[in-house]
C-alpha cells in the first residue's frame, strides 16, 4: 500500500501539469519527414512562437516563414530568425550491418502580435514553414495545435 501512494502522487501531478510544447509527426520514414514542435515565449514585452523540427535533412532558411491558416480561413504570415541547427550522427546495429543515420535538429522564432495569437483559438488547418531543401506543409482535418498554442501565448503574455 506504501509503494502506490508515491505512484498515484505521481500520475496526480503529471495529469495536472500543462505543456510547454505542442508538437505533431509529418510523413514518417519519407524523405519530407519531420517532427515539429511549437512553443511560446514573451521576450522584451513581446510575444513569439518557437518552432523546433527534428528531421533527417530538413533545417530552417536563413529568414524563415510561417505561414498559418485558421479554420474560420485567415491567413497569418510570421517572419522569423532561424537561431540553431545541429546534426546528430549515429549508427544501429542491425544483424551483422552497422546502418548510419543522421539527425538534423533546427529551431526559429517567429514573432507574433497579440490580435494574431488571438486569432489561434479557431484553430489551425494549415501551417506551412520556409525549410530547406523542400517548404514543410502540413493540413488538418481537426484541430490539433491550433488551442493549445493559443493557451501557451495566453499564458506567456500573462507573466511578469
Amino acid at each position: 500500500m506504501q509503494k502506490l501512494i508515491p505512484i498515484a502522487l505521481l500520475f496526480a501531478l503529471a495529469s495536472c501539469a500543462t505543456p510547454k510544447m505542442v508538437s505533431y509527426s509529418h510523413k514518417r520514414l519519407t524523405d519530407e519527414g519531420c517532427e515539429v514542435g511549437y512553443s511560446a515565449l514573451k521576450k522584451s514585452g513581446e510575444l513569439f512562437i518557437v518552432a523546433q523540427l527534428t528531421s533527417d535533412r530538413l533545417v530552417f532558411a536563413d529568414s524563415p516563414l510561417l505561414k498559418i491558416r485558421t479554420f474560420k480561413g485567415e491567413v497569418l504570415e510570421l517572419s522569423g530568425v532561424a537561431l540553431a541547427s545541429r546534426t546528430e550522427h549515429g549508427a544501429v546495429l542491425s544483424g551483422t550491418v552497422v546502418v548510419p543515420y543522421s539527425t538534423q535538429r533546427a529551431m526559429a522564432q517567429f514573432k507574433i502580435s497579440n490580435s494574431q495569437a488571438a486569432a489561434l483559438a479557431d484553430g489551425i488547418q494549415k501551417i506551412q514553414l520556409t525549410t530547406v531543401p523542400i517548404v514543410h506543409e502540413k493540413t488538418f482535418r481537426r484541430d490539433k495545435i491550433g488551442k493549445k498554442l493559443h493557451e501557451m501565448l495566453t499564458s506567456a503574455s500573462d507573466e511578469f
